[in-house]
């Protein structure tokens, strides 16, 4: 991952006298000047609707469009057919939690965790209580894991769904999605995954992992904002009750009936993100060439160098530990948006405050953390300059 900070515009600006350093990217990531060109060609070369119109922009669209599902089937190992074009992974749960609750025997159970990001948290929360159904937020451990043995001894035989996932957007901790999936399928549980951490930063293969649902999104993988994806196997898309209704998703209009498109059409209604789907072939395209194998022994790496370093500050309390580098942290007494907003002043872009994760923080004893998130454009010369930055910070509120 040498010297390719220079592949990202963005990296090269600063923030007064000093040079950016970006550590948000749990929430979003930068991108690289091969995703900015393909979206910026899309516009001055082929903008148009995709699917019905027969003149060339509009056939050009829709290839561009169809061949970034293809590209997306390939990285995920899976079939285009099951690739469901979405605004980002809060989006695809909402779709599948709309589409799968209404029509679940009344007093089913619904099993999520206290690790997840609200995205992933809320819907079942809502809907389960609007149509009937049991919702059980799972414990964690003290250090804020998911206990696989937890989750084998909480399914019942009206457990119908399981929520998770993939790995934590706050301690960067991968589960054994591949086992959890077993567990719950031996159990004619569906299992809905939350990848949105995971696949910007690991080999993610579908095919082996088994699961019913998985999502993702575009913003945290290099792609622009409002991108993402939820893959279903095909037999679950097809009978999944459509969440957008309108144009696009139709097969016959009647006066009295309509009949759905196939899938995944059947779950793409109205006019996409077209401009910003171009980007995502960039995206692969670049992360395909780095490796995502060599990405996570890279990421894995900078992840026991951070918390390492930052451990090693006594006034640093750290809120667990994973494989991905996310490094969630308080400082003493200093409130976490002060904190932020003193690291911004030297330059170092972290986030702070709950991170859609109240019940993981209500689990930790604490309102809002400081989460510094490293990706494969980030070094250890930005890990020690965050390092040294929060030392002077320190002095500065001791004063």
């Amino acid at each position: 991952m040498n010297n390719i900070k220079k592949d990202f515009p963005i990296l090269k600006r600063k923030i007064g006298t000093y040079p950016l350093i970006y550590l948000d990217n749990a929430s979003a990531t930068q991108k690289p000047t091969t995703v900015l060109q393909a979206v910026d060609d899309y516009y001055k070369k082929h903008n148009s609707n995709v699917h019905r119109a027969v003149h060339q922009l509009g056939i050009e669209a829709t290839e561009i469009y169809e061949h970034t599902r293809e590209h997306l089937a390939k990285f995920l190992t899976t079939k285009p057919q099951e690739i469901v074009y979405t605004t980002g992974t809060t989006h695809g749960l909402n779709i599948v939690a709309y589409g799968l609750l209404p029509s679940l025997p009344k007093k089913s159970e619904i099993l999520t965790t206290q690790l997840e990001h609200h995205s992933n948290f809320v819907p079942w929360q809502h809907l389960s209580k609007h149509y009937g159904h049991t919702f059980t937020p799972l414990p964690l451990t003290p250090e804020g894991n998911i206990n696989t043995e937890t989750i084998a001894q909480a399914l019942t035989k009206k457990t119908r769904i399981l929520a998770i996932s993939h790995a934590s957007n706050v301690t960067g901790k991968i589960n054994d999605i591949k086992n959890i999936t077993k567990i719950a399928h031996d159990n004619n549980t569906l299992i809905i995954v939350d990848g949105a951490q995971a696949t910007p930063s690991m080999p993610v293969n579908l095919k082996q992992l088994d699961v019913d649902y998985y999502t993702l999104s575009g913003q945290k993988m290099l792609a622009p904002t409002g991108t993402g994806i939820l893959y279903g196997k095909e037999e679950h898309l097809e009978h999944l009750a459509p969440y957008h209704l309108g144009g696009g998703m139709i097969k016959n209009v009647g006066l009295q009936k309509t009949t759905w498109n196939d899938i995944p059409a059947k779950h793409e209604a109205g006019t996409p993100n077209i401009g910003s789907i171009a980007g995502i072939t960039a995206a692969l395209t670049y992360l395909k060439k780095k490796g995502m194998t060599t990405i996570y022994d890279y990421e894995k790496k900078l992840s026991r160098k951070a918390h390492q370093q930052l451990a090693e500050l006594p006034y640093i309390t750290i809120y667990g530990q994973g494989e991905l580098p996310i490094i969630s942290f308080n400082l003493d007494n200093i409130h976490p948006h002060d904190l932020a907003t003193a690291l911004n002043m030297y330059g170092i872009a972290v986030r702070a405050g709950h991170h859609c994760c109240q019940p993981l923080m209500n689990h930790f004893k604490t309102s809002a953390v400081t989460r510094a998130s490293f990706y494969i454009y980030n070094t250890e010369e930005d890990l020690q300059q965050l390092t040294e930055k929060l030392q002077t910070i320190k002095r500065h509120f001791t004063c």
